[in-house]
């Protein structure tokens, strides 16, 4: 990577935050999700086919740092910070080896991403949000409309949208329940909406093919179709700004739709301390 300034618009979703690479960061709480844990195995089963493949049994510093200079070609100095995250505390965890020991490996790290610096996501402001959701035409816009109001009001990221599914989903005559599972967290959401969230709703299940189980699926011209809408819903705050004429409309994202994003992700570790699980409840008009 040359050492020429570069801007990474930062859209890594459901990592457990590493700061600095020099800091003390002890093994961090694997068991916080189900979902985040299971990114963890992967992240590590991608690792150990990579071991296998150089013939070796055990970890060293010098393994992971040829591991990390092979995939450095691919991946941009903050999702390599992500992954040397989740494999130091899977390693600690199979190995009971300590990566972050290993200086010359931090010091790559932090050589390849000198020069570059993370551009933040801009976050929808509440006026933002109640304009578009008042004005765009539901005939184009009323899917992008759904994963607003469940964005904003259940702090939803772009997996947890893509997961949600018909079961997750409760329609009463004068509001609807959706369960939404938090993906930093053991503990369900459940956002009740009511009022015009409510018709909204209403609207796009009425249009929706039977048969389908998951939540989203491909919506044109005032129509629903026979496919899931997948990791397209990724790109729906984009699509908001670009009808609100926003600036730089693509450095929206999944966490622009409410604060509320960063505030989940320090709320995880209190949730932990529960003794027991609880619903946690938002309702909207």
């Amino acid at each position: 990577m040359s050492d020429s300034d570069c801007e990474i618009i930062d859209e890594t979703e459901d990592i457990i935050e590493i700061s600095q690479l020099t800091k003390d960061d002890t093994t961090q709480e694997l068991n916080s999700s189900n979902s985040s844990l299971d990114r963890y195995r992967q992240e590590f089963g991608i690792f150990q086919i990579w071991l296998k493949s150089q013939e070796a049994n055990t970890v060293d510093e010098e393994l992971l740092l040829a591991y990390f200079k092979e995939i450095s070609s691919e991946y941009n100095p903050l999702t390599l910070k992500s992954k040397y995250s989740m494999l130091k505390n899977m390693i600690k965890s199979s190995y009971d080896i300590d990566i972050g020991e290993y200086e010359q490996l931090k010091t790559y790290l932090n050589d390849i991403a000198a020069g570059c610096k993370v551009v933040k996501t801009k976050v929808f402001t509440s006026e933002q949000i109640q304009r578009f959701l008042d004005e765009a035409p539901n005939e184009q816009f009323l899917l992008a409309k759904i994963a607003l109001i469940l964005g904003s009001q259940g702090a939803c990221d772009s997996r947890e949208l893509r997961e949600l599914t018909m079961n997750d989903v409760e329609l009463n005559k004068t509001f609807v329940v959706i369960k939404i599972q938090d993906s930093t967290s053991d503990f369900p959401k459940v956002v009740t909406l009511v009022g015009k969230n409510f018709e909204l709703v209403k609207s796009y299940l009425q249009l929706r093919p039977e048969g389908i189980l998951p939540f989203f699926v491909d919506y044109r011209n005032g129509n629903c179709y026979n496919q899931v809408y997948g990791r397209k819903i990724s790109t729906v705050p984009k699509v908001i700004a670009n009808w609100l004429k926003l600036e730089e409309p693509e450095l929206y994202n999944s966490r622009s739709y409410s604060s509320f994003y960063i505030k989940k992700k320090k709320k995880s570790d209190r949730n932990l301390s529960r003794p027991e699980k609880k619903l946690k409840t938002t309702h909207a008009q």
